[in-house]
């Protein structure tokens, strides 16, 4: 059983949603490049819908994980793998959203845009 319950839908207070001023989405996100993958992390709780292998359905997520594996990567329980690697970097599995790609974490690329009425990073 999971320790949060995951209801296909929740209502949440008008409050529980703040309006972001301009700048502020980035002081809410942190993004960092690390030797093995890409890790957002929120200072808030989101409600997040995820297919990720880690952190599948609805949750309330802080961490977002994208590891780069090898091309040949090849295990018979990747997920109990992924998470054993959430825990060894320090990331809390109950709130973290872990996917792995083969592509190279290197070639990743963050941009911010502001543009009045909305923004997106």
């Amino acid at each position: 059983h999971p320790t949060v319950s995951k209801p296909l839908m929740a209502f949440l207070r008008e409050w529980e949603f703040p309006r972001l001023q301009r700048g502020e989405l980035r002081e809410r996100f942190m993004w960092a490049t690390l030797e093995d993958c890409i890790a957002i992390s929120a200072s808030s709780p989101l409600k997040v819908l995820s297919s990720a292998l880690v952190g599948s359905g609805f949750q309330w997520a802080t961490h977002f994980v994208n590891r780069q594996v090898s091309k040949d990567y090849d295990c018979e329980d990747a997920k109990t793998e992924m998470k054993h690697y959430l825990r060894r970097r320090g990331f809390p599995v109950q709130q973290t959203i872990g996917m792995m790609t083969a592509v190279s974490v290197e070639d990743a690329v963050c941009t911010y845009e502001n543009h009045g009425a909305f923004s997106v990073w």
